[in-house]
Order: C-alpha cells, then structure tokens, then sequence
C-alpha cells in the first residue's frame, strides 16, 4: 500500500471535517504515503489547492481509502465497493428532524446518509468515530469494534495576531458572549437568543456575537433573525458570517463566556478552542458535548428555565472565583485534543490497513 487516499463530499474553508482532512494528508505525507484529498466539491479557494475534485481513474483498486461519512453521497457507494484496504471515518449525521420544518429537501439528504450509513457496514471491516458518541451509532448500524480516533485541535494558526479592527470593535467594555457554530437548526441559535434576552436584564452590558456561516435565502437564518427582532436585539447581537482565522482570533481573545445551547454535535472543534482561549464554556449538555468537556466547563440539562441559565452565564461572566475554578478545569482538560495526543494513533490505523491488505 503506496497510496492512502481521502474520500469527502466537500472541501470548504474553515469546515472542521475539512481542516481534519488536510492535517490527515500532510500526516500521511510524513509516513512516506502518496496522500490526496478528493472530494466531489470543492468551495473555497482558501482550500481548494490543497484537494482535487473526485474522478474515477484518480483511485487505483489497491489504493487505501479513508472515506469521510457525514452526509448522504454519491462517493458512499464509490467508497463501499472499492476492494482496497479502507476505513470509514464518521463525524455522524444530523438527524433529519432538526431540519425538517425549514428545508426538508437537505432532510430527505440526512435520512439518506443514515439510510447508506446501515447499507455500507459489511463493506467496512475498520471504521472509526471522531467521538465515543460517534463509534457508538456506528457499532448500532451494524459496524464491527468501531474504535474512536479524536479530532486534532490546532492551536498553531492562533500564533498569528488578531484582526486589529475587529479587536477595536469588540473591546468597547461590553462583555461578549459568543457562540462558534453554522447558523443551523441543530445548533438551536433561537434558543441563545431567548436566554440571552433574559441575560439581559440581569447584565444590559453584554453583546452576543454568534460566528458562523450563513445563507441570508436560508429559512432557518430568516427564522433566526425574525427571532431578534421579535425581542429587539438587533443592536445586541451580531452574526459575523463566515469570517477570517484572524478575525476569529478576535472574537475568542475578547470573549468572556462561550455560550452553547446546541443539541447535535458529533464533536465540537469550539468548544476545545474556547479552551484554549480561557474563555469560559456554558453549553447544553446533549450528544458528544459532554464527552468533549468531561469535568471541564459547565453544562445544564434543561432548557425550560432560561432565567437560571442566563443567571449562570452571568456568574461565569462576572464572578472572578467562579471563572478561575472553571478556567482551571479547561486548561487540564484541553490538553487531550492537542496533535501530540490525536496524530500518533493514525500510526496505528495505517498499520491496521497494511494487514488488511496483506
């Protein structure tokens, strides 16, 4: 095996899954292993050097393949079928649920990739969840011993200086209240709005800036902002859309309290930067969350009292003991997702490949 190849549906800037694939590329590339990304769209020019569009005569029979499963794919049944030493990769899938009442034309694209999800499990004898969370939906479809290969966070890109301006605008003694996530119905965003008006009211000093990606025709993102307005917050909160590393640097270094209300996540890249930036973390405690903070951070089960939550973000905003018992939990805890801790265990994977193919 000369080759270990990447299969993924799309290669976007500034996408976990996306970042993931490329750090795997240069580390196979260190093993001595030809590596490319390939990927049936390519978005951004910010990514697109580092991966090419998928064409069949691009993947030779006895090429190893790491197959990248998020979302229903015209690559599953490529990957499934290809007689190569091969391991599926899972980043899990959004229940189709959560979309359903704002697009479900991208619903029925969810139920698919689970529906595949079940069909290609024969055809995986090595497959691997980004989460125990995740390894465990793949072992309830039918996957053998998955095993669980974290996603690396990268602090490198962090070295170079925030965006100046940006930091001009945020520091204006406002305390910011942030969130880090595509504007989508499972990281439930209209729910941070209510709480955040509630915060309000105990501490009117306060903005909430929620980074993320965005389309302004997408119904969710119109629900959302018709939300705002409904409690007339638009001068307190910001939606920066997909902006610059430098840009989110800014936000992270000025931020006083990461504030999640999601119900899905598979992993949560944020939440680890969050960590990295001694930024307080609140989040709702659902899916692979709590794996991914353990004891660190501080997490509620419960959304019908608003008034208790925004009472809490508010201590970990204003309460200095509070926030250095918590900072003090992040700090042991972010050390787990470092590349040092993640990459080594690709070692394993390949070796794994090796004796599948011999």
């Amino acid at each position: 095996m000369r080759s270990i190849h990447q299969l993924l549906p799309d290669l976007v800037y500034g996408d976990a899954i996306s970042h993931y694939a490329i750090t795997i590329k240069k580390y196979l590339r260190g093993l001595g292993y030809k590596s490319e990304i390939l990927a049936s769209r390519c978005y951004d020019e910010g990514v697109i050097k580092e991966g090419k569009l998928f064409r069949k005569n691009l993947l030779k029979k006895d090429d190893g393949i790491l197959y990248h499963h998020s979302i229903g794919s015209e690559l599953t049944p490529i990957a499934a079928k290809h007689s190569g030493p091969k391991c599926l990769l899972y980043h899990n899938i959004t229940p189709a649920e959560f979309f359903e009442p704002f697009r479900p034309d991208f619903a029925n694209v969810l139920r698919q990739g689970r529906s595949q999800l079940r069909e290609i499990a024969p055809n995986f004898l090595l497959s691997s969840g980004d989460s125990v969370y995740n390894a465990s939906e793949l072992r309830t479809m039918g996957f053998r011993d998955p095993f669980v290969l974290s996603i690396p966070v990268f602090t490198d890109k962090w070295t170079r200086p925030p965006d100046s301006y940006m930091m001009h605008l945020l520091q204006d003694g406002r305390a910011n209240l942030i969130f880090v996530g595509r504007i989508v119905p499972n990281k439930c965003q209209h729910d941070l709005v209510h709480a955040f008006a509630e915060y309000l009211s105990m501490d009117p000093n306060a903005r909430l800036i929620m980074v993320g990606d965005n389309l302004p025709d997408d119904p969710y993102y119109g629900y959302l902002m018709d939300t705002i307005q409904r409690y007339g917050l638009s001068q307190y909160i910001a939606l920066t859309g997909k902006i610059t590393d430098a840009e989110l640097h800014a936000c992270y270094k000025t931020a006083s309290l990461f504030w999640s209300m999601s119900e899905h996540e598979g992993f949560c890249v944020p939440l680890v930067e969050a960590m990295y930036f001694d930024v307080p973390v609140l989040a709702y405690k659902s899916s692979a969350i709590p794996e991914t903070l353990e004891k660190a951070g501080v997490m509620f089960t419960s959304k019908k009292d608003l008034v208790s939550v925004a009472a809490l973000a508010k201590l970990l905003v204003r309460d200095e003991d509070l926030r250095k018992r918590v900072l003090r939990a992040q700090r042991k805890r972010r050390g787990v997702f470092s590349p040092e801790e993640v990459l080594p265990k690709l070692n394993w994977l390949v070796q794994r490949m090796e004796n599948e193919f011999t």
